[in-house]
């Protein structure tokens, strides 16, 4: 997808997401991607995951 698609398609998930989740449940951003990871037992590999690129202060908000 390109960035002008990625922003347009967040914005739909994001209205349709606020139809039906309290805002604090509203993700502030989404990450893409063409597979879930998975463990030699078809488990999701968390561990494989891409890393956040949002530096950990700013995730002192996120609500536990």
């Amino acid at each position: 997808m390109n960035l002008k698609l990625d922003r347009d398609f967040d914005d739909v998930l994001r209205r349709d997401l606020r139809e039906s989740l309290p805002h604090y449940m509203i993700p502030s951003r989404f990450a893409y991607l063409s597979a879930m990871p998975q463990t030699y037992n078809g488990k999701v590999d968390y561990n494989a995951l891409p890393k956040s690129d949002v530096p950990k202060k700013s995730r002192s908000n996120v609500v536990k």
